[in-house]
């Protein structure tokens, strides 16, 4: 990374995730429970995260992100700790941590996947193109192609078998971008030597 893109990347860290802090503290002292992470432990990993963060730029809600790196942290705490004590927690408060949605980063390797595979598909020639996205985005079964697009089914056929094919080959090109963002360092770790981020 260049050295104006680690600035940039800083200058985004102090002006829209350090202000969060209260509001994540605030939201830590919720989740954590006796015997599990700190709330103030949780709150730094959070930052230690926000500040690695190598796709910065992708994410649209860092308020939004940042929570949802904080519920995880907290699920992931719950089930180190293996001690599950009812009498502190409420069952709402305990199904309130389990998330089943896929996290921020699932989410951003996602839309990247889908925005890879929307390029493949607008570089297919005209009638593969209609073709695929009549079978694989409205659903369409061959014959009904066929006939809407006035067309023999086995050509049809030949046309989605190869955007299939064409898919495959250059998605398999490309790996999938993984973000990174070393969770479970401690906050003072993100710092150098000199107090610097």
């Amino acid at each position: 990374m260049s050295e104006s893109d680690d600035d940039r990347r800083r200058a985004w860290f102090r002006r829209e995730v350090l202000p969060l802090e209260p509001e994540l503290h605030a939201f830590a002292e919720r989740l954590a429970r006796p015997g599990q992470t700190e709330a103030a432990d949780l709150v730094n990993d959070v930052m230690v995260a926000m500040i690695r963060l190598e796709n910065w730029r992708a994410i649209d809600c860092p308020a939004s992100y940042a929570k949802r790196v904080l519920r995880n942290l907290a699920a992931e705490a719950a089930r180190r700790s293996k001690i599950v004590r009812f009498g502190g927690a409420s069952e709402d408060d305990v199904l309130a941590l389990i998330d089943d949605a896929p996290d921020a980063e699932a989410v951003m390797i996602s839309r990247d996947e889908l925005r890879r595979l929307q390029q493949v598909v607008a570089s297919m020639p005209e009638p593969m193109r209609r073709t695929f996205t009549l079978r694989k985005v409205y659903g369409l079964s061959p014959p009904q192609i066929a006939e809407q697009l006035g067309m023999s089914i086995s050509s049809i056929e030949k046309y989605l078998t190869k955007g299939l094919r064409l898919c495959s080959e250059r998605l398999a090109r490309e790996p999938v971008r993984q973000v990174r963002n070393g969770v479970g360092n401690s906050w003072g770790k993100a710092r150098d030597r000199d107090g610097n981020w």
